[in-house]
């Protein structure tokens, strides 16, 4: 590491330090998760994704967590732009960063922070910001209304029927229970989601199969 960039990353350290002192900066707190709890995207809850999957990530994930958390809280804008950290790290044709707003705070899905929205601006220099509020977004094509209305429309009750999504829970679940070995929270929000949405892997597959006979047969 360059020494331009382990001074910029002890100044940022500082002013998060800082921020974290003056009430400017605060970690996520429940009654956050517990509003991102409600929605579910790709049969998970968004509060389980953004709380324990960010360390089994590869970088570059800010524009999938943030939208994940814009389609969760309501009254939100969703923010695409770009913060001196990756202009400091010399990508500057990837310097775009993902984050959430709502009322004078951004959420940012990596530091898993709320942050103060004019501490948040001033310590990342944040330029060419662009935002969208959920209206914006269907309306920006037929791929966001779809996914909007999905979201919007699936809930633990609809995870309890045959369909699509709890088809796919056959794949996401294991490689979740792998994750949780080593997280004893994860794995009891697991488990307690699971028994929530009536998961069992026996009765899913068994649904599954009979889809595919259902298939060959008009086939």
């Amino acid at each position: 590491m360059k020494l331009k960039e382990k001074l910029y990353l002890n100044k940022i350290d500082s002013l998060i330090s800082i921020g974290l002192e003056k009430g400017l900066i605060e970690p996520f707190d429940d009654s956050f998760y517990e509003e991102l709890n409600k929605t579910i995207i790709s049969g998970i809850p968004v509060d389980i994704d953004i709380k324990y999957l960010k360390p089994v990530l590869p970088p570059g994930k800010c524009y999938d967590r943030s939208l994940k958390m814009f389609l969760a809280m309501e009254e939100s804008l969703l923010v695409r732009g770009s913060i001196e950290y990756f202009r400091v790290f010399g990508d500057n044709s990837k310097d775009n960063h993902g984050w959430v707003e709502r009322d004078n705070y951004v959420y940012d899905p990596t530091w898993l922070y709320r942050f103060n929205k004019k501490y948040y601006y001033k310590i990342f220099k944040v330029k060419n910001e662009q935002k969208c509020n959920s209206e914006e977004y269907c309306n920006q094509s037929i791929r966001n209304k779809r996914l909007y209305d999905k979201v919007k429309n699936t809930t633990r009750d609809t995870l309890k029927k045959d369909n699509a999504d709890r088809f796919q829970l056959i794949l996401t679940i294991p490689l979740l229970e792998g994750i949780t070995l080593e997280n004893d929270n994860f794995r009891e929000e697991l488990i307690k989601y699971l028994k929530e949405i009536d998961y069992n892997e026996m009765q899913i597959n068994n649904s599954i199969n009979r889809e595919f006979v259902k298939i060959n047969k008009q086939s």
